[in-house]
């Protein structure tokens, strides 16, 4: 899936990959894009975290078993499974890239949500976000969004990302969300391509007809 803000144009992607069609639509807050102006309840929720919560950067490596302790209620609130279930190992990899920020929630003291962000040159990526139970009932979230706007001051763009899985848009939650945060919307676009044919008829085997790419990764 290239990234929409630093790929090449849909038309090279289409002419370098045999497959390349629209994936998922992304959501930016672009402070070139006009004015950052919340959705009504979005609002309205980040008021009520800003009364409930302190936000602050904090150091991951130092906070390490509170965040692998926030993404696992992540993790079995949405029901990641496979390579999308990160090992331990992958996030202390994170806490030693100078790139990598979390912004983190307090509600009475406690570290209650983190979201990870990856800087690149002037866009920042929300990555990955962890939140306990009552970081849903402080509307944790919804702060720490308003509150990377103000800590990122000097990015240009901060890159929410699109929707999990792949729901149609208007079903997903996560969506709905990010859509209520941004002032200008992209779309991703899924490429591949076959270097070998042969092998990969091998694997695919005898799969229906289908729009999925690699055939055989449904399997």
């Amino acid at each position: 899936v290239a990234d929409p803000l630093t790929s090449p144009s849909p038309d090279l992607l289409c002419a370098a990959f045999d497959l390349c069609r629209p994936f998922k639509t992304h959501y930016l807050i672009d402070r070139d894009a006009g004015a950052i102006r919340f959705a009504k309840n979005h609002r309205w929720s980040v008021r009520q975290a800003q009364k409930r919560c302190q936000f602050e950067e904090i150091e991951l490596a130092r906070h390490f078993q509170t965040w692998l302790a926030l993404y696992r209620h992540t993790v079995i609130r949405h029901r990641i499974t496979g390579i999308h279930d990160f090992a331990p190992s992958y996030f202390r990899a994170l806490a030693e890239m100078p790139a990598v920020t979390a912004l983190a929630a307090r509600h009475a003291g406690e570290v209650i949500a983190i979201i990870l962000w990856v800087r690149s040159g002037d866009i920042v990526y929300a990555h990955l976000e962890g939140g306990s139970p009552a970081a849903y009932r402080n509307y944790a979230i919804y702060g720490l969004i308003a509150a990377a706007i103000k800590h990122f001051a000097d990015c240009r763009v901060i890159h929410l990302g699109g929707a999990a899985g792949v729901e149609e848009e208007e079903k997903n939650g996560l969506a709905h969300f990010k859509r209520g945060f941004a002032n200008r919307q992209v779309t991703a676009y899924f490429c591949g391509s076959c270097l070998d044919l042969d092998r990969y008829e091998r694997l695919a085997g005898d799969q229906p007809e289908s729009s999925f790419f690699p055939a055989y990764r449904q399997l």
